[in-house]
């Protein structure tokens, strides 16, 4: 299944959102839908924090229960 996807909102859905230049989302028991823009680097983390995937760019994916992801300069 392909979960990373082109972003589908334009980049004024993310103006009231502030640039991270780090930042850990972490994973909760639910699968839920994250957008990020201009993300230098995204990994994504099983609940022992072994990365599992990583990209980075513009995209939108539904995140898996139980998977946190730590972000590196971006939205």
């Amino acid at each position: 299944e392909q979960r990373w996807t082109s972003l589908t909102q334009d980049e004024k859905f993310f103006n009231n959102v502030d640039w991270r230049p780090i930042d850990f989302i972490p994973s909760v028991w639910y699968e839920r839908k994250i957008c990020f823009l201009g993300c230098e680097s995204l990994a994504f983390q099983n609940p022992s924090g072994k990365a599992i995937w990583a990209t980075k760019g513009d995209g939108e994916m539904i995140v898996p229960s139980n998977v946190a992801v730590y972000l590196i300069r971006g939205k």
